[in-house]
């Protein structure tokens, strides 16, 4: 990896839309910029070397109603402080 693919790499990951697995980035790797890495080395030079971890939001049932979640939201403090009284 040279120090331009490295500076590359680390703008990627800086992007809100990132990566969702290390085995997209080796595939992103090897399209974008033509370098073939195994998928532990991937994830060692991620995750220690540049400290970056892939975050992916947990799923979202889609039976759940909007309107509820919000106001459950905006009640669970007082419930939290009542049941602490």
């Amino acid at each position: 990896m040279t120090p331009e693919n490295l500076e590359r790499l680390e703008k990627r990951l800086a992007n809100p839309q990132g990566f969702h697995s290390h085995g997209q980035i080796q595939g992103w790797l090897l399209s974008e910029l033509g370098v073939s890495m195994a998928y532990k080395t991937v994830y060692k030079l991620v995750r220690y070397q540049l400290g970056a971890k892939l975050k992916v939001p947990r799923p979202k049932s889609r039976e759940q109603d909007p309107l509820r979640r919000e106001q459950f939201k905006e009640k669970l403090p007082e419930a939290v402080k009542i049941l602490q009284e």
